[in-house]
């Protein structure tokens, strides 16, 4: 035996190892068969203690390192695993080790924080903690599991801990049968997308993602639009506001959620404002000394170096959501201030971003309630939108699925229309969340002139362009905490977005049975068109500035609708599929042009040397084979038109049936109806 392990320093480290030891043998039985039991009740996978194989619990871990429980306990005691993240692995399994480890914990140096990435190239470095890090993650576990019911579990959160090598724990529910976990600090996005990943890969897992935060889209003032005017609404390129006023002013019965960070006390809102709700879930950056509760007041976002363990610039509070609502709804005819598109409807505030943004998890909580759905621990919306406003977002894509896409398509089928700001970083939107969600508007900002704001994310995501550089509205004066009222000038997509939810509100103050999808194409089918020069086109800006008089002037437009008869055919030459093309409503006696695309595995035109399957012709009908799109003709005060596919005979086999959908484009004059 080594001289130094007589000496009277290291007999407590002996006695505590073997300690160890002898406690190590005598439970690794009662471990094994806790682990088999776990295995049982979770989606009946195989009992083994091998099941339990871990990765080794540093991050991120080698490849093909996993290990047998027993092989874990072997390592630790050996001494290999000096971090703290092997040790809060093991106290995550709450077993008899628990005592000894934590002796030897207390002489154990704790490592630095987790590593914050700093912000991408051409990422906005608006506010603090825009950094690519989260400290949670969100799972939501397969119906038919077990697990579904049992998310608390301890032996599933243990189970969790062992796939992720770090100490998992359970934070809270959320809507749509989600939960929200708490990671033991600050890690990339990069590293907890790889947890998730080993997540997915359990049985029980339906889906898993990083709990990301989301900052709101407010790029710096531009002093050229220091003058007060507000162009947005009246200028040669704004949204024609005062036109759109002769019809509606906004109804009191039409609420917009502002999704944001909250709102301060203004004489030219307070009388729009309804009570709200605080869904920030992490104290500390909800900066009002407790989590969610029913006070949505904006207690300020300002930001310290080290608040909350981030390190960061310092910067002073936004008051973002009482600007963007303004926008939407200040008080009109008060002879004060600024006046909001829809400035007799009401404001919903639903905060959200506090200190280091928001959360994905709190965010589509915020979103449900504001819709009127149910959110588990929070009372019920006695007041839901008809309209979202996100004038917020961050780096990742939207996919099917994800917890943001889950919750447009819960509010959407609620009859709730969201509208998104596009982004700030000069980069295609379709890489941005919530911006790439389907069902969503995304709204690219414009300047006074017309022109791509400089800012302005882009893209075939974005579906209408809006006022969002050098826009006026309400705001407070103070630097940290709320002081006086006042008005500024901000420019961002942040400013865009609400430009559009207030359009949206004068749609539903008018027609309050209209679906999303026909506000979308009210809105697009009369937008005005971009200036020749900018930067802007109908590919990467949407279908045009959006104009609040046109946009309500459609609504008396046709809505028209598409059927097909028969649904299918032989490929034979001898029966066709025939598209009718159905208008409704008024201003039948006009003849009228309407927008149509042809997709399908069927080819309009030769490839190769695979003939053509079809061809698509009509009275009215003009198609372009190459492109796939084309125009139908209504005659005056007939209310339908046809397309005929006509199905080529011919001798070559395909691998699968060939199809051919046509859909209705966006155009002026009539509205897309449903079916579509």
């Amino acid at each position: 035996m080594p001289s130094d392990l007589k000496s009277p320093v290291c007999l407590p480290i002996r006695r505590i190892l073997l300690t160890i030891v002898i406690v190590a043998l005598a439970l690794l039985t009662t471990i094994g068969k806790a682990s088999q039991a776990l295995n049982a009740s979770v989606d009946q996978e195989q009992p083994s203690s091998e099941a339990w194989g871990v990765q080794t619990p540093t991050w991120p871990p080698p490849a093909g390192g996993r290990l047998s429980y027993s092989d874990f306990v072997a390592t630790l005691l050996a001494g290999a695993w000096v971090s703290n993240s092997s040790i809060d692995w093991a106290l995550s399994f709450g077993d008899p080790l628990v005592q000894p480890i934590l002796a030897a914990k207390s002489t154990i140096a704790p490592p630095p924080p987790a590593a914050v990435l700093p912000a991408a190239p051409g990422q906005s470095s608006q506010g603090p903690g825009r950094t690519l890090s989260t400290n949670r993650l969100i799972i939501r576990y397969r119906r038919e599991s077990t697990a579904f019911a049992q998310a608390q579990n301890a032996f599933l959160i243990q189970r969790l801990a062992a796939v992720a090598g770090l100490r998992i724990s359970y934070f809270r529910a959320m809507s749509g049968n989600s939960h929200v976990l708490s990671l033991p600090g600050e890690f990339t996005l990069e590293n907890v997308e790889r947890i998730a990943s080993q997540f997915m890969q359990l049985p029980e897992v339906e889906f898993a993602e990083p709990d990301r935060r989301y900052f709101h889209d407010l790029s710096t003032n531009d002093p050229y639009y220091t003058n007060g005017s507000l162009w947005g609404l009246n200028g040669t390129w704004g949204i024609r506001a005062p036109e759109a006023w002769d019809a509606t002013t906004g109804s009191s019965s039409v609420v917009v959620a502002v999704i944001d960070t909250g709102i301060t006390g203004h004489s030219d809102l307070n009388s729009n404002v309804l009570p709200g709700y605080d869904f920030i879930s992490d104290v500390c950056s909800a900066n009002d000394g407790n989590s969610r509760d029913s006070d949505a007041n904006d207690p300020g976002d300002w930001f310290n170096n080290g608040d909350c363990g981030v390190t960061a610039a310092n910067d002073s509070s936004s008051w973002h959501g009482t600007h963007v609502a303004g926008t939407i709804a200040a008080v009109g005819n008060n002879s004060v201030g600024v006046v909001g598109v829809a400035m007799n409807s009401k404001i919903l505030p639903v905060r959200v971003l506090g200190k280091l943004g928001g959360t994905t998890s709190d965010i589509a909580d915020g979103m449900r309630w504001a819709a009127g759905l149910t959110v588990s621990g929070v009372p019920a919306n006695s007041n839901p939108a008809k309209v979202l406003n996100l004038s917020l977002g961050g780096n990742g894509v939207c996919t099917t699925g994800s917890t943001f896409q889950n919750a447009v398509n819960a509010v959407t089928a609620a009859g709730a229309v969201v509208v998104v700001s596009a982004g700030n970083s000069n980069l295609d939107s379709a890489n941005f969340s919530p911006a790439s969600c389907a069902g969503v508007i995304t709204v690219a900002s414009t300047t006074s002139s017309g022109s791509k704001s400089s800012f302005s994310n882009f893209g075939s995501s974005v579906e209408i362009s809006a006022p969002g550089s050098g826009i006026w509205s309400t705001l407070n004066s103070g630097l940290t905490t709320p002081s006086t009222e006042t008005y500024a000038s901000y420019s961002g997509t942040s400013m865009a977005a609400p430009h559009v939810a207030g359009v949206a509100a004068l749609l539903f103050s008018i027609t309050p049975t209209l679906t999303p999808a026909q506000v979308l194409s009210l809105i697009q089918g009369s937008a005005t068109a971009f200036p020749s020069v900018g930067g802007c086109s109908t590919s990467i800006c949407g279908a045009g500035i959006i104009n609040a008089q046109s946009s309500l002037a459609a609504i008396n437009s046709p809505s028209v609708t598409i059927g097909v008869s028969p649904s299918s055919v032989q490929e034979d030459g001898t029966t066709n599929l025939v598209y009718t093309l159905t208008r409704t409503n008024n201003s039948l006696s006009s003849p009228l042009t309407v927008n149509f695309s042809v997709s399908g595995l069927a080819l309009a035109s030769p490839s190769g040397n695979s003939p053509a399957d079809y061809n698509l012709t009509g009275a009215g009908v003009s198609f372009n084979a190459t492109t796939g799109t084309g125009t139908v003709s209504f005659n005056s005060n007939s209310t339908t038109a046809q397309i005929t596919v006509d199905p080529v005979a011919d001798t070559v086999v395909e691998s699968a049936n060939e199809t051919v959908v046509v859909a209705i484009s966006s155009g002026t004059g009539y509205t897309i109806g449903s079916p579509a």
